[in-house]
């Protein structure tokens, strides 16, 4: 992205990604704003495997640039932007589906959302559930559906023109009859700040949900707001490769070990053992790749807590480590590793090391 703004003193630019800096507060005297929006931005950047950067001229103008990997896939940007993209285009990964933990064949779904590319992606979301899903792009228009039709759950933007979400959601429970008082009507915001929720419940919503929508928050909202009679307990879809979870701290790891594996299997990245947990609530990985050295929880705490629960006790774990001894070795196969392999990794030994443990 490039301006032809003031631009940003090169003493300024080494702080300009930190938390809560205003750099240059003479000229930019009255500008709102809280220091945060680029460090946010860099972590999330960081997180996604990539970085940002920023070059500028004090006076010409600056350009940031966002360099994050993403795989090559058939899909032609030419079928998004003339909408011609099948919903299965927008199809969730294995590693998602996993999270999926029962079906909803008999249930009736609406999406609400101005739009496009939204409602395609909630459809590719919502499709592993087997419910019957509409769209439409405006309150107006979910009005008059939810008139036709019983709603088991009806997915609501919140930012709409004409009519945004909290004012249909008002319309619907306003209509005669005692089934627009009780549907339930679930918010979409990426406006996910602290509050929120119960701002959106005061206004008549039943729950809410982020967006981007995280696979394993829609599954919690489906389970929770869909009735019991219409759950079935046997998903028809299930992830073809192997499953593994990788550990580590450091971005570039995490890179490199899901560029070596990704043609193989379904990688799930995790920059901790709090977030690995956090995964293996929705899915249950064929291995875990688990590194030693990591900050707040070490692998070696980690595995024992892994292997003292009954659901996880048997997912192998091979640890990682830049340099590992015998007695290192030892300390993990004692506390139930099935292996060790040095960073950086070696793809064919990477490889062989999941094929020998999966």
């Amino acid at each position: 992205m490039t301006d032809t703004g003031k631009g940003i003193k090169l003493e300024d630019q080494a702080k300009l990604f930190g938390d809560f800096v205003q750099v240059d507060m003479t000229k930019n005297k009255g500008i709102e704003g809280t220091g945060l929006g680029l460090a946010i931005t860099k972590r999330l950047c960081l997180a996604m495997g990539g970085d940002i950067s920023v070059e500028s001229e004090y006076g010409k103008g600056s350009t940031f640039t966002a360099v994050i990997p993403q795989g090559i896939q058939a899909l032609p940007i030419a079928n998004v932007l003339n909408d011609r993209a099948d919903r299965r285009d927008y199809y969730v990964s294995p590693e998602n589906l996993s999270a999926v933990r029962v079906t909803f064949p008999k249930a009736r779904l609406l999406v609400v959302d101005d739009i496009a590319p939204n409602l395609k992606i909630a459809e590719g979301l919502l499709a592993p559930y087997q419910s019957a899903v509409n769209t439409c792009p405006s309150g107006i228009q979910a009005i008059e559906l939810v008139k036709q039709h019983e709603y088991d759950i009806v997915f609501m933007d919140h930012m709409m023109p004409e009519m945004d979400g909290i004012e249909t959601t008002e319309a619907i429970r306003a209509l005669d009859g005692e089934r627009f008082k009780i549907m339930p009507i679930v918010a979409l915001t990426a406006n996910a700040v602290s509050g929120m929720r119960e701002m959106f419940i005061e206004k008549g919503f039943n729950d809410f949900l982020a967006k981007p929508i995280d696979v394993s928050k829609l599954d919690e909202v489906l389970d929770r707001w869909i009735p019991k009679e219409k759950h079935n307990e046997k998903p028809v879809f299930t992830a073809e490769k192997k499953v593994v979870i990788l550990v580590d701290d450091d971005p570039a790891n995490l890179k490199s070990g899901k560029n070596i594996l990704s043609e193989k299997y379904t990688v799930a990245t995790v920059p901790s053992a709090e977030k690995m947990f956090s995964r293996l609530e929705n899915m249950r990985p064929s291995l875990i790749l688990l590194d030693i050295d990591m900050p707040e929880m070490d692998g070696y705490e980690t595995i024992k807590i892994l292997k003292s629960k009954q659901e996880t006790r048997d997912i192998p774990v091979v640890f990682l480590a830049e340099t590992a001894g015998l007695q290192d070795e030892e300390k993990g196969r004692t506390l139930g590793a099935a292996d060790h392999i040095s960073k950086p990794f070696d793809s064919a030994a990477l490889i062989a090391c999941i094929e020998k443990y999966s």
